[in-house]
């Protein structure tokens, strides 16, 4: 009698349809090409894996969870970011010494920081990172009216930072102990600010390219060129071992970002070959601006 009861109730509830795990959301096709097409280029002119335009992005037009959205933003940079850094480091833009300094303290840093997505509240961490970012910006922005150069200065400034920077054996050789300790001394504020960058993108996502660029944008005299490629080369790291952890934990989902990751990684490989047509001031105004626009984003 009791079955004979209960069996219009299971019948009812077979026929409900089962909620979609919010970490399994199939992005359509037509938001995912243009996302991740944007994100790429983007982050090739600006130094950022394009978290700023893919969190958004899914936040407004799928059902994902907030954890859910920095572990797919933070995969797509892993993989976008791969293809720009090579570009760059073929070129001889990013700066390998200062790279591997923020490589040490920011991969331990977002590995913690994606293991605390679920006790640290994002939004705290969002507003203060924006906070400090909008602050930046118009720091930026001045101090690109002081680098504006004619074309045949560029090519110039260009060339010397490609022959400073290009890896060749014998810095290899020249790389000892003594050394090693006494570069990480003189910039010990690349030890912090890894550390910063690596917490901040695996609790929020945006793969640390803005932390980063805010900082060496402003309290630094490395030209943008050089902090771009520096930074997208860092990002790389940073994103695999965030990733990482978000793929044990179960945050990511193939089908939620696979066609914005490779979007993602063919337009950044295709805008890096442009970088140095671009004059530094310019490329400090972009990121000014992107910086200003990310940063009232995450005030909201």
């Amino acid at each position: 009698m009791r079955f004979a009861t209960l069996a219009p109730v299971l019948r009812a509830r077979a026929r409900v349809p089962r909620r979609a795990s919010s970490t399994s959301v199939a992005v359509p096709l037509k938001v995912a090409v243009p996302t991740g097409g944007l994100a790429g280029a983007l982050g090739s002119l600006c130094g950022i894996g394009g978290g700023v335009v893919i969190i958004p992005a899914l936040s407004s037009t799928t059902a994902m969870a907030p954890k859910a959205v920095s572990a797919a933003s933070l995969f797509c940079v892993s993989v976008a970011s791969m293809t720009g850094a090579a570009s760059y480091l073929e070129q001889g833009f990013t700066n390998v010494p200062i790279a591997l300094t923020l490589m040490s303290t920011s991969i331990p840093g977002a590995a913690l920081g994606a293991r605390l997505i679920h006790l640290i509240p994002g939004s705290v961490l969002k507003r203060l990172s924006g906070g400090v970012m909008l602050a930046a910006a118009p720091m930026i922005w001045m101090s690109a009216d002081a680098q504006c150069a004619d074309r045949a200065e560029l090519e110039a400034t260009l060339r010397r930072l490609s022959e400073r920077n290009r890896v060749r054996p014998e810095m290899l050789s020249a790389c000892t102990p003594d050394s090693v300790l006494a570069f990480v001394g003189q910039h010990a504020d690349f030890v912090a600010l890894g550390f910063v960058t690596g917490l901040a993108s695996g609790l929020i996502g945006i793969g640390g390219g803005l932390v980063m660029n805010s900082y060496m944008g402003s309290c630094s005299t490395m030209p943008q060129h050089e902090i771009v490629a520096t930074s997208l080369a860092v990002a790389v790291p940073i994103g695999i071992s965030g990733s990482l952890v978000h793929y044990s934990a179960g945050n990511i989902h193939m089908r939620s970002c696979g066609a914005i990751a490779l979007s993602a990684f063919c337009a950044m490989g295709f805008t890096s070959r442009f970088l140095d047509q671009i004059e530094d001031s310019h490329l400090k105004r972009i990121f000014s601006v992107v910086l200003a626009g990310s940063a009232l984003n995450m005030l909201r």
